[in-house]
C-alpha cells in the first residue's frame, strides 16, 4: 500500500490556533481582573479556562462581570498557551486601549 504524504494535506484546526493578541491591553490573573472590575475599569472581555467554569473562587468575579456587562468566554488551554506571561491562573482580561495625549507643542 502506498502511503505517501501529500504536501499541504494536513491543515491545522482553525479552532485550535492561538489568536493574535495586543499584549498592551491584557490583565492577567484572578485578583488583577477582579480588582479591575471592582474599580469600574473598562474591560472589553474576560477569558476563563474551561477547567475553571465551576470554580467557586471565580463565582464573585463572574457575577461582577455579568453586572458590568463584560462578556466572558470560556477557553481551552491552547488559548492561554499563546500568552508570554504564564502565571495567568486561567483568567485573562482585555482592557480598553490606552489613549495617549497628543503633544501639540
Amino acid at each position: 500500500m502506498d502511503r505517501r504524504r501529500h504536501v499541504g494535506a494536513h491543515r491545522p484546526d482553525p479552532q485550535r490556533r492561538a489568536p493574535r493578541i495586543d499584549l498592551d491591553d491584557v490583565v492577567y490573573g484572578v485578583h488583577a481582573v477582579d480588582e479591575m472590575l471592582a474599580a469600574g475599569e473598562p474591560l472589553r472581555r474576560i477569558h476563563v479556562g474551561d477547567d475553571r467554569k465551576r470554580d467557586p473562587a471565580l463565582r464573585n468575579l463572574l457575577e461582577k462581570a455579568r453586572t458590568a456587562n463584560v462578556p466572558v468566554r470560556f477557553e481551552s488551554r491552547v488559548f492561554f498557551a499563546s500568552f508570554p506571561y504564564k502565571a495567568h491562573q486561567g483568567v485573562v482580561a482585555f482592557g480598553e486601549p490606552f489613549e495617549y495625549a497628543a503633544l501639540d507643542e
